[in-house]
């Protein structure tokens, strides 16, 4: 039977082969990473690390984010290389930046505002549990450019990273739920129980198209 430092260890490794299966994709031309999004996961996951961490999680529940953010960077660059400037990105794009980077900025203030003594040491509990809430959601801001390019051409993703990825962070739900001490350790479920689902749609949504390419001729 698994331990739980086994299924920590196994979700990052997980995380990381869906990582270099993406990466090599893109460099044959067969996905092409949303540049606008893949810029927020770069950031975005730099974040989550850094709030979960001071909520308190152990090495079991941040090391897929640190896998996930460090292997994000490679594949935010390789997205921008790629196919984006600054001008190609669409006003939907340009708007959810926007909307994320604002809500970001904010939510650093604040933390940084708890971090000087501003915020009174009996209330930094639950200015952690807002910061926790508050950055994963901006987990949907950052997926709705790609969200949006795959619904239109599904043919811009490959189901396989997103499938081994979903993967991933089903085992680091299970990891979290076996690693919870308390009801205020349970909110580490929402990173990974809302990428599961993220994740799982984006592979379904491109499922078709790929089966699609599959069964035509060469």
């Amino acid at each position: 039977m698994l331990t739980t430092d086994a299924i920590a260890i196994l979700a990052g490794c997980l995380q990381a082969a869906g990582y270099a299966y993406y990466l090599r994709l893109s460099v044959r031309g067969r996905t092409s990473p949303n540049p606008a999004s893949w810029l927020m996961f770069a950031y975005g996951t730099a974040l989550v690390l850094l709030i979960e961490a001071r909520a308190g999680a152990s090495w079991r529940e941040l090391f897929l984010p640190l896998v996930c953010s460090t292997f994000s960077i490679f594949t935010a660059i390789a997205a921008w290389r790629k196919n984006g400037t600054a001008t190609s990105l669409t006003a939907f794009e340009r708007w959810t930046f926007r909307a994320d980077l604002a809500l970001t900025t904010g939510y650093l203030a604040v933390w940084n505002a708890t971090q000087i003594g501003l915020v009174a040491p009996q209330h930094q509990v639950a200015a952690d549990v807002v910061f926790l809430i508050a950055v994963n959601a901006t987990t949907l801001t950052s997926f709705l450019p790609l969200l949006r390019t795959a619904l239109r051409d599904p043919s811009t993703e490959h189901p396989g990273p997103w499938m081994l990825w979903s993967c991933a962070y089903l085992l680091l739900v299970v990891t979290t739920a076996l690693n919870a001490t308390g009801p205020e350790s349970l909110l580490l479920l929402i990173y990974p129980a809302m990428n599961f689902i993220l994740h799982t749609d984006v592979a379904a949504m491109v499922l078709p198209a790929a089966r699609t390419r599959h069964d035509q001729p060469a």
